[in-house]
């Protein structure tokens, strides 16, 4: 019998004792776990399946932080990617009211905008070989299930409801955006959150509008605890690829797990599949404005992998610089 344990841990998870054990027993245990609620799927819901899965990937990548220390990984250079047109014959469509949380295919590239004569970003992967696996993972469930979902939805719903939907959920995230503002102490950053905040849920009906950026001018200030440690000098560690969440790096893949809990969702929340199923339509409706985007990179590089890896850690790059 697979020894429990109580408290909360990860993600409101019954992992506290885990994570005092050492780095080994605590995944090898948490596995054994997960093989048994897997195994007994007939009496537990998909959702926490699915949870358990998630709560072990980061349990995974801790792990090999621990594994990596010390370890001198080759560096291999970066180069930027410019985005080219796309041969696929997708119309990509442009929202402007529109401001989603992630900006790494939507603005045109940033990372292209550092400046001049600054040095390339570089970044370790002594995990290639998992990495592109999931690369490939990831890239065959963006054809087969999210674009053809994500074109339905975008046929059903206009432009306008849609941008909807996006603004009301940037200013759900605002408590992740302003307290990570505060603490890379970039106040004024702070204060237009609040600003922006208190605009858009009165005005314009629970975030639903955005006249905050309409009629004041105030823009989104993209911050999250990623950039936070970046600011404070933690560096990328190295490169990661995570399964449907896409390119990351162990500094911002562990970042993931404080904005976790500055979100509103996960005290507003108590049901998880009512919290899988909002963050899915987050996704699908980001993904409707940016279709042809992905298709693009891929198209124009060599190494797609090469391409999104490098573009992914000088478009963080430029995030933190800013």
């Amino acid at each position: 019998m697979v020894p429990r344990c109580r408290g909360w841990g990860l993600f409101n998870g019954p992992a506290f004792e885990y994570v005092l054990q050492p780095p080994i027993e605590t995944v090898c245990l948490y596995w054994m776990q997960t093989v048994e609620i897997v195994t007994m799927s007939d009496q537990v819901p998909l959702s926490g399946i699915f949870w358990r899965l998630i709560r072990l990937q980061f349990f995974v990548l801790g792990f090999v932080f621990i594994l990596s220390t010390g370890v001198q990984a080759q560096l291999t250079p970066s180069e930027p990617i410019r985005n080219q047109k796309s041969g696929t014959g997708v119309e990509k469509e442009k929202a402007p009211l529109a401001e989603g949380e992630d900006d790494f295919f939507k603005d045109e590239f940033a990372f292209d905008d550092l400046e001049e004569g600054s040095a390339p970003a570089i970044v370790a992967d002594p995990l290639e070989p998992v990495n592109r696996a999931i690369f490939v993972f990831n890239d065959k469930f963006y054809f087969w299930i999210l674009k053809p979902i994500t074109e339905g939805y975008r046929w059903v719903l206009p432009s306008v409801a849609r941008t909807g939907v996006s603004n009301f959920f940037v200013n759900l995230f605002t408590p992740i955006r302003l307290t990570n503002a505060l603490l890379q102490g970039k106040f004024d950053s702070a204060g237009t959150e609040y600003a922006r905040f208190v605009t858009n849920t009165s005005l314009g009906v629970l975030g639903f509008g955005n006249p905050a950026k309409n009629l004041y001018n105030l823009e989104k200030q993209d911050e999250d605890f990623g950039q936070t440690l970046g600011v404070y000098g933690v560096g990328n560690g190295f490169f990661v690829m995570l399964p449907f969440l896409g390119p990351s790096s162990l500094r911002d893949g562990l970042a993931l797990i404080p904005d976790w809990y500055l979100s509103p969702i996960t005290y507003i929340v108590d049901s998880t599949t009512i919290t899988l199923g909002l963050y899915t339509l987050r996704t699908v409706n980001e993904t409707s404005f940016r279709l042809g985007d992905y298709e693009a990179i891929i198209d124009a590089a060599l190494d797609p992998y090469a391409a999104i890896r490098n573009g992914y850690i000088q478009f963080r790059r430029a995030k933190i610089l800013d």
